[in-house]
């Protein structure tokens, strides 16, 4: 199997548990998004993902973040959930929709800048 088919097959797996899991909880599937997290995997995954329907992406850290999304389709959406050092808010406001993880004032301050 190719990387893009075991992607797609995975993530219409977990959908499927999702769907099943939302219907117990007597909730509507359009309330829950799949977050598929990229941490130590390649952008050939991230590629396949994304054609697999995934929008909402999640990345651990800032380097990875800026190698796998500098130019990421306008419709996705990045969020960084790893720990984030302030040395590193520059770069990934950059590339981030939300970043998740901020543990520190001064952290918080350096985002906002």
């Amino acid at each position: 199997m190719s990387i893009e088919s075991d992607v797609k097959s995975n993530i219409d797996q977990v959908m499927e548990e999702l769907a099943a899991a939302a219907a117990r909880a007597g909730r509507k599937e359009s309330e829950i998004r799949l977050m598929a997290v990229t941490k130590t995997k390649s952008s050939e995954y991230v590629e396949a993902a994304y054609k697999a329907g995934s929008r909402l992406f999640g990345e651990n850290r800032v380097n990875e973040l800026a190698e796998k999304f500098s130019s990421f389709y306008p419709d996705g959406e990045v969020h960084l959930i790893g720990h984030l050092q302030r040395n590193k808010a520059k770069e990934a406001v950059k590339y981030a929709s939300s970043i998740d993880s901020v543990d520190k004032f001064d952290t918080a301050a350096a985002i906002n800048r």
